[in-house]
């Protein structure tokens, strides 16, 4: 089962709020209230996690500078005040297209077809591809993707939510330590806007991974804008990867 927090514009900063004072912002009260569990220090008991409701956190943001930032403040929120999501692997990002390619088909042999392209770089490697196989570039349609708001019900759940299709990225918490806190978050911001993060230390890697402990096969999405989704894709059972 997937279920879809919306959330409306930039999170706070909550580097240096107190733990008290947190729910004093609707977004992180909704955010806690959904997830199940209450902040937490980095010296918690693994207990804190017993009530999360969901095993993955996925955080769906637009792949522009915007959507950066909101992973950046999504992120410090857990990093701070809830990091055994992250120690116990339960937070990724989605990682959604920013192109789409309509192949026309040809002949029985080969029906049309669509593909996503996560940049640039995967877009031209994509028409290559194409063009080795006797499609010519020309007669490849391509979009561009404005934002997550902008993708119909079913794009969002074949190119961001559907387990068998989406990309996801795991947030690494195995080399968090108390004095490179800053060289995390500059590090989480690097890999969110670029393709080649400065190597700091390892803090995000590609799916798949060695699967986390398993609280539940429900999947939370924290996405910054709220879009309709269908009934069957909110009550899916399908299992996520």
């Amino acid at each position: 089962m997937q279920a879809i927090l919306p959330l409306r514009g930039k999170v706070l900063n909550t580097w240096e709020v107190e733990a008290g004072s947190l729910f004093a912002n609707r977004e992180v009260h909704d955010i806690a209230v959904a997830l199940g569990i209450d902040p937490h220090s980095p010296s918690a008991a693994a207990s804190v996690l017993d009530n999360l409701r969901y095993g993955k956190v996925v955080i769906m943001t637009d792949a522009d500078v915007d959507g950066s930032h909101i992973r950046v403040l999504l992120c410090t929120l857990f990093y701070r005040h809830f990091p055994k999501l992250i120690e116990h692997g339960h937070l990724y990002f989605a990682q959604p297209p920013l192109y789409r390619l309509d192949v026309p088909g040809h002949g029985k042999a080969r029906p049309p077809r669509k593909l996503y392209a996560l940049d640039n770089a995967e877009r031209e490697a994509i028409i290559d591809r194409l063009t080795l196989e006797g499609v010519k570039p020309e007669a490849v349609a391509i979009s561009r993707f404005k934002g997550l708001g902008e993708m119909n019900p079913e794009q969002l759940w074949e190119t961001t939510m559907s387990p068998d299709t989406r990309r996801l990225m795991r947030v690494d918490g195995n080399q968090r330590r108390p004095d490179r806190c800053g060289d995390l978050i500059c590090q989480i911001h690097l890999t969110c806007s670029t393709k080649h993060p400065m190597p700091l230390h390892s803090v995000t890697h590609h799916h798949p991974l060695p699967p986390p402990r398993q609280r539940s096969s429900k999947t939370m999405m924290a996405k910054a804008f709220c879009c309709t989704i269908p009934p069957h894709v909110i009550t899916s059972n399908t299992p996520s990867p």
